[in-house]
């Protein structure tokens, strides 16, 4: 009786294998894989890639490949499978990478069309990270310290950069002021001028001097608060491309009555 009924749930686990293997194949998309650009984050560890992507169902396997950024991309595959997500550690020290989706169906290859971009970096992000929209601001509080990584690729003169967002609460009829110096760089200019720009949110952005204070008014009877974004001025501190991280310091200095 025990052989009897092994044999039969033996057969079920069978029929029950067989039948989703055969639907899987029977019931699966008649659609060509997408065409997807894998997802860069190069700033959440040292020396270190991560990259993510969408799940395809008209795909077999994924294969993730990489460049050297250069004038003559020379692709070679990383990863090759299934998951939709690969940590790239096995990167030089200060190098530009350029990333490639290809997708398999069958013995039919679906080359990417779009690249992301990644680097190695001794940098990771500040501690206020992900502040990079205005919906995400961190409130100015007290002092902070920020870094704004900017990178340029020679592949289509790709240009990547940080954009930090504060925001403060000034009082009814008053004025606040916000300090802002950067850390390194300034020698390579004359030590006034800042790579940094200032902008508040639905105005001109502006340029940035050394411990220039910026000031923002409230001339409401209530308490309001006000949103601005630093970010860098590119031009004239990386060449046609490379890499670099601007450190600096931002502060609210003071609040005044303007009565």
């Amino acid at each position: 009786m025990k052989k009897i009924l092994i044999v039969i749930l033996s057969s079920l686990c069978f029929v029950s294998c067989y039948n989703n293997a055969f639907n899987d194949v029977l019931f699966r998309t008649t659609s060509d894989p997408f065409y997807d650009t894998p997802v860069t984050d190069s700033l959440r560890l040292e020396h270190t890639v991560f990259l993510n992507w969408k799940e395809d169902k008209g795909c077999d396997r994924f294969c993730l490949m990489r460049s050297f950024d250069n004038d003559n991309l020379d692709f070679k595959c990383i990863y090759e499978g299934t998951e939709v997500s690969y940590v790239d550690n096995q990167l030089e020290d200060n190098a530009r990478y350029i990333y490639r989706l290809d997708k398999w169906r069958g013995t039919e290859r679906f080359e990417g069309k779009a690249y992301g971009y990644g680097y190695s970096s001794d940098c990771r992000n500040d501690s206020l990270e992900s502040n990079d929209e205005d919906t995400k601001a961190s409130l100015l509080n007290y002092d902070q310290t920020c870094n704004l990584p900017c990178v340029r690729y020679t592949t289509n003169n790709e240009e990547h950069y940080d954009c930090d967002w504060f925001c403060v609460d000034v009082p009814p009829r008053h004025s606040a002021y916000i300090n802002i110096a950067q850390i390194n760089h300034l020698n390579e200019g004359n030590g006034v001028d800042t790579n940094l720009k200032y902008q508040l949110l639905h105005s001109v952005s502006e340029a940035v001097r050394q411990n220039e204070e910026k000031r923002i008014v409230n001339t409401d009877y209530e308490i309001k608060r006000f949103y601005f974004c630093i970010y860098p001025e590119i031009t004239g501190l990386i060449g046609s491309s490379g890499d670099t991280v601007i450190e600096y310091t931002v502060s609210l200095s003071k609040i005044i009555n303007i009565n």
